[in-house]
């Protein structure tokens, strides 16, 4: 079946039902939140995309309050955070930048941010028996997928460049050979000391093309904005803010509670949609609260070449997943891991059920995968009262 190429993201959108009537009590957790006021403050400044803090509070000096932590510590931990993670950063500011400068064998000083996200790394790619791996920035840029093809001002500048990089497919001798780069992230070793925090190239961490070295490097857009989300909503808490949702991107959120009135049974809870992203509409829906949401799939920075879509998520054979799965949505504990997850189980995909499989064995999280099939084929373990409208999948 002829897949279509998404122009826009598979958002995850957050449904909010009316805020009670005035004088009309309304209770969660025992709190009258029928007075509250809802508050949205936005930025596009980090992670390319929309970040925004969407919360209920209770008064006026609350609101400033809110507004006051949104200049003081939000923008800046987005900031730092961006500054840490991004392999674009310069790598006297950057860690994962000075990490993917360094040669190999080398122990490169991180912050603790960079050093913790490494560590999530490691281990979900364990767990996930490589479906999720860090270490494909060289897959990324080959396949066009970095940052200096979209500016409009690309020209071929490395020895693997073609002229139009989204209607030529790349030369086999790179795709394996950066596909054999990646799969020595495992090598990767993490240190610590009173000293500081410390990321440990491995000395095999290179690989040779025509005689070009090229090292080992990490992007970690996998699991960014969920690191990203996961800080706003602990700082949210962590100042007394307990109704609402962090939203990084529309695909990676963080909800708290819902002080919105919902009908008998749902108090507190948001409805929570994944948009089709063929035809409209919605996948499912699902009641939650107290959750991190993430979702991965084929949906933006694809092109086609000869029939087939070749999307920014990178397989373990160094070429853009072609799995089956048209998405990935996970509700569980932490935005970073959901992030990381549902972007393994795109790799994994449907050929014998790897992907429902893992998870299934995934303790604390609610999923659902949707495969790309003449009948589509819906796996999950939500209840069927929160799914409703499947959208048709067409090619």
């Amino acid at each position: 079946m002829k897949k279509a190429v998404l122009r826009s993201a598979l958002i995850v959108v957050v449904l909010v039902a009316v805020l009670s009537a005035a004088g009309c009590a309304y209770y969660v957790d025992g709190t009258d939140v029928s007075g509250y006021i809802p508050v949205t403050l936005t930025t596009y400044a980090y992670f390319d995309c929309e970040t925004s803090v969407n919360v209920y509070v209770a008064s006026e000096d609350e609101k400033e309050r809110l507004t006051v932590l949104w200049s003081e510590k939000i923008l800046p931990s987005l900031a730092a955070a961006e500054t840490s993670l991004s392999c674009y950063s310069a790598p006297d500011e950057g860690a994962v930048a000075r990490f993917n400068a360094a040669a190999p064998g080398e122990r490169v000083e991180v912050d603790v941010r960079a050093y913790e996200a490494v560590k999530l790394c490691l281990r979900v790619y364990a767990e996930t028996d490589g479906a999720f791996n860090p270490a494909t920035a060289r897959s990324l840029d080959l396949w066009g997928f970095t940052d200096r093809f979209l500016n409009g001002a690309y020209a071929p500048s490395k020895e693997y460049d073609r002229a139009d990089p989204h209607s030529q497919l790349p030369e086999q001798k790179y795709v394996t050979a950066f596909a054999e780069l990646a799969e020595k992230f495992d090598g990767v070793t993490l240190e610590e000391d009173g000293s500081g925090f410390y990321v440990v190239k491995p000395e095999d961490g290179f690989v040779t093309v025509d005689g070009v070295e090229y090292t080992l490097a990490l992007e970690l857009g996998g699991i960014g904005k969920g690191v990203a989300a996961d800080e706003v909503a602990a700082l949210l808490k962590e100042n007394g803010f307990e109704f609402g949702y962090v939203s990084v991107g529309g695909s990676s959120l963080v909800m708290l509670a819902n002080a919105a009135r919902m009908t008998s049974g749902k108090e507190g809870l948001f409805d929570v949609s994944v948009i089709d992203p063929y035809n409209g509409g919605h996948y499912f829906r699902h009641y939650c609260r107290d959750v991190a949401v993430s979702t991965s799939g084929n949906y933006r920075n694809s092109y086609i070449v000869g029939g087939r879509t070749y999307s920014h998520i990178i397989g373990k054979d160094g070429v853009p997943y072609d799995t089956g799965v048209v998405t990935a949505s996970l509700f569980g504990p932490s935005a970073a891991l959901c992030d990381a997850y549902t972007t393994a189980m795109c790799v994994m995909g449907m050929a014998g059920g790897e992907a429902s499989d893992f998870a299934t064995k995934l303790k604390n999280y609610r999923y659902v995968l949707i495969y790309e099939t003449n009948e589509p084929t819906i796996y999950t373990n939500l209840s069927g009262e929160n799914l409703r409208g499947y959208a048709e999948v067409r090619g």
